[in-house]
């Protein structure tokens, strides 16, 4: 999908530096940032939620769940299950891009 976003020329710039000082496009290093960004915000719904998770699991070392509680807590392990094996996949994603790198260094060193 192709999204045109029109920005203001400081905050342009200060982009298009920092996608040139990583040594990345400048549509990679912004997809990037967004991504991180909209990150930051489902965090804050996943911190209520695994806060939700954790305060059941405490209860059920120290007091036992009734089979309601049981329930919801299989149910908040399952997404935390979800939620770290999408940030598996983001963390693969990055240490492929990084051996690209590394390569693509290597290469050009032994080409030099």
């Amino acid at each position: 999908m192709s999204v045109t976003i029109t920005l203001p020329e400081p905050l342009a710039g200060q982009l298009k530096s920092e996608a040139q000082q990583r040594q990345l496009g400048l549509t990679e290093f912004a997809a990037d940032l967004l991504a991180r960004a909209l990150e930051g915000t489902r965090d804050t719904t996943w911190y209520e939620v695994n806060q939700e998770r954790l305060a059941l699991l405490h209860k059920s070392a120290k007091t036992g769940l009734t089979p309601r509680e049981a329930h919801e807590l299989q149910e908040l392990q399952s997404l935390a299950d979800q939620r770290l094996e999408a940030m598996d996949a983001e963390r693969l994603a990055e240490v492929a891009r990084m051996e690209r790198e590394v390569k693509a260094a290597l290469q050009e060193a032994e080409g030099a």
